[in-house]
């Protein structure tokens, strides 16, 4: 069985092949050619007041495909009220302060697990390259200005993402703490060059 950690997810996976693997995958679903079960969460109290721990698990698979496949996230969840709303945060409760995220992909001729995959990168390239088709199929051809609300490693990947459906002229970000606010915005002038700007 292949055994990938983030570090090597990120070597390999590259983001123009992400954004054609997710539009066929979306494009199979649509046409009833994929099979895929809602995600459950099985959530158990802990000691620590406003913290769960959650188990959610998920599956899918092409009707003529090769493989199926099964994620699974184990988290401690806090829910903590911040500016007035109520706030769901996954905390890193791992050794070294990790997440626990696994991607089990099973040969459905051959019934065995080929390959278990670390979920953090590539979860955060998945769901940035769904934004970016949105964006590609959606936004004018000509669009240029991205605002991003955010600025964790999800913001950052769809700013890295986005770029590859369009050619950004000017993006604006937002986050609640004005501090994240301008590092990122420094980040993207330094390492990408944009016209970024830190909005209220």
């Amino acid at each position: 069985m292949l055994l990938l950690n983030n570090d090597d997810v990120r070597k390999v996976l590259d983001v123009g092949a992400c954004l054609g693997a997710l539009e066929e995958a979306y494009r199979a679903q649509a046409a009833g050619r994929a099979l895929s079960r809602p995600r459950t969460q099985t959530r158990v109290p802990l000691s620590e007041p406003g913290l769960t721990y959650c188990l959610k698990t998920m599956e899918g698979a092409f009707l003529d495909g090769a493989y199926a496949t099964l994620r699974l996230t184990s988290d401690v969840v806090a829910e903590r009220a911040v500016g007035g709303t109520t706030r769901r945060e996954k905390l890193g409760r791992g050794p070294g302060g990790t997440y626990c995220g696994l991607i089990m992909v099973f040969s459905v001729e051959r019934l065995e697990p080929v390959a278990l995959l670390h979920d953090g990168y590539l979860q955060l390239v998945r769901v940035a390259c769904t934004s970016a088709l949105s964006a590609r199929l959606m936004a004018r051809p000509d669009a240029a200005t991205l605002g991003l609300l955010g600025t964790s490693g999800q913001a950052w990947t769809h700013l890295l993402v986005m770029k590859e459906v369009r050619r950004l002229g000017h993006v604006r970000v937002y986050s609640p703490n004005p501090e994240h606010r301008a590092i990122f915005v420094e980040r993207a002038r330094r390492e990408l060059g944009l016209d970024a700007e830190a909005v209220n």
